[in-house]
C-alpha cells in the first residue's frame, strides 16, 4: 500500500497569516491557501504545508522560545521537513522586499535567517509556485545537484 500525498482540499485564508503579523504575503500564497487548507508532500523528502492558523502559531512558538518575538516579521515559516527540525519559509528580502521561499536549519535563529546576509543564501525559489514546481520535478529534492542525490554509477 503506497500512499503518496495527503492533501486537505478546502478554502482556508491567508490573511490569517497577514493579519497576525501585519504583512501582506504574495498572490501565489492566497491562490494556494484558496485550494488547499493543508497537505503532507511525500516524495524522497516529505513536507508539511501548515494550515494558515498553524502557521501563525509555529511562528510565534518559534520566535517566543528564542527570545526574538520582538523582531520584525521578515520571515514567516510555513512548511515542516518531516524527517528533520528544519522548515522551509516565507522570507522578505531586505533590500526590496520580495518574498521568497528559503530553507531553515536550526543551525540558526530567526535574527540571523532573516538578515541581509541571507538576501542569497538558502533561497530555494522567487515564490511558492517555483518551489512547488521545483519540488515536483525534483521529486522533492530541495537541491538535486547536492552530492548525497547525485547519481550513482555502478562499479563492476
Amino acid at each position: 500500500m503506497e500512499l503518496k500525498h495527503m492533501i486537505h482540499w478546502g478554502k482556508a485564508d491567508a490573511r490569517i497569516i497577514e493579519d497576525a503579523f501585519g504583512v501582506e504575503l504574495p498572490s501565489c500564497v492566497h491562490d494556494f491557501y484558496s485550494e488547499i487548507k493543508e497537505c503532507v508532500l511525500n516524495w524522497k523528502e516529505s513536507y508539511q504545508i501548515l494550515s494558515p492558523q498553524d502557521v501563525v502559531d509555529w511562528e510565534k512558538l518559534n520566535r517566543e522560545t528564542s527570545d526574538e518575538e520582538d523582531l520584525p516579521i521578515r520571515l514567516i515559516r510555513f512548511c515542516k521537513v518531516v524527517a528533520s527540525s528544519d522548515s522551509i519559509s516565507l522570507r522578505k528580502n531586505t533590500k526590496n522586499d520580495h518574498w521568497n521561499i528559503q530553507y531553515n536549519s536550526l543551525d540558526y535563529r530567526t535574527k540571523v535567517f532573516q538578515s541581509a546576509e541571507f538576501d542569497t543564501e538558502l533561497i530555494l525559489a522567487d515564490n511558492l509556485d517555483e518551489w512547488l514546481l521545483k519540488l515536483m520535478a525534483n521529486d522533492g529534492i530541495l537541491d538535486p545537484d547536492e552530492p548525497q542525490y547525485l547519481p550513482l554509477e555502478r562499479i563492476a
